[in-house]
């Protein structure tokens, strides 16, 4: 797969962005509640946002299915 893409496993709660084949860094990540769970697919990142308020931290990537992103969050525990 060319260029930048991100694999997300939710069973391993982890992110990894790749180059290429190439892994460029890997973190732990929350997944979805149950009334909103993490979706499987592929997607794109439509939009970026800095601060945008609420629970979801400092950072927001919007996906291209309707109202989920990967963002950060107001309660890291």
């Amino acid at each position: 797969m060319p260029g930048l893409y991100i694999q997300i496993h939710t069973n391993k709660r982890l992110l990894q962005l790749y180059d290429g084949q190439r892994l460029l860094q890997s973190c732990p990540i929350a997944v979805g509640k149950t009334n909103t769970p993490t979706p499987h697919g592929r997607f794109t990142i439509v939009n970026k946002h800095l601060n945008p308020g609420g629970v979801f931290g400092s950072h927001w990537l919007g996906l291209s299915i309707s109202n989920y992103g990967i963002h950060g969050t107001n309660n890291p525990s």
